[in-house]
């Protein structure tokens, strides 16, 4: 055990605070965290709300995608959009393709193309944890930790994700008629379950098929 000394007569004994931890170096950890794995299964799910700054009608969304991944850069995710609709995209981490609502598969020249095909429609289910795990600047580049964030203390993978967003009111012509859209406020609310790490994943989970 420790000897702690009494301080002097006269004299104050002051202990160091406690070293804290920056919100930059949660998300710099974080980060690192999600590089340092070898293989990764988890499920992403988004639960999105949006509304009329004024008041009105709530519109709610629901978003899912399973993700199976193996460095460096072999990737498969299959879901469902916002309309319900299924979607999938897999690299073998050479070739990449991608399917959108049981549609032929299509080549594509890389991951980071597949995952913008979906990242609007599936309101990010299919973005956040891929960006984090490849480490492709093609990828990267396009991943910023915004909002808030809830990080496990142990593994410092991420647990949710909220990103609330407004946008100002608009209008847009469509066949010579004038439609207006009011400002709006959203929430798009991403958590991660189900996680399996550094399990091993057969190579068929990232056998390209045929386009």
């Amino acid at each position: 055990a420790p000897t702690v000394t009494a301080p002097k007569p006269g004299h104050v004994l002051v202990q160091a605070p406690a070293k804290t931890i920056t919100s930059a170096q949660i998300a710099a950890r974080c980060r690192a965290a999600y590089t340092a794995l070898e293989s990764y299964r988890g499920t992403s799910t988004v639960t999105s709300r949006s509304m009329p700054v004024a008041g009105g009608t709530t519109s709610e969304y629901h978003t899912s995608v399973n993700i199976e991944f193996v460095r460096p850069g072999r990737i498969h995710a299959e879901g469902t959009d916002v309309f319900g609709h299924p979607f999938a995209f897999v690299s073998d981490g050479v070739g990449t393709a991608y399917q959108a609502n049981k549609d032929v598969w299509k080549t594509l020249p890389n991951i980071a193309l597949a995952m913008g095909a979906v990242t609007g429609s599936a309101q990010n289910a299919a973005t956040t944890v891929p960006a984090l795990l490849l480490t492709s600047s093609l990828v990267t580049d396009t991943l910023a930790l915004t909002g808030s964030f809830w990080i496990d203390e142990k593994t410092f993978l991420l647990r949710r994700h909220v990103l609330d967003a407004q946008t100002a009111a608009t209008s847009f012509v469509i066949a010579g008629s004038k439609h207006d859209m009011p400002a709006t406020k959203s929430r798009e609310d991403q958590r991660f379950t189900n996680e399996r790490l550094n399990e091993a994943i057969p190579d068929s989970a990232f056998t390209l098929p045929p386009s």
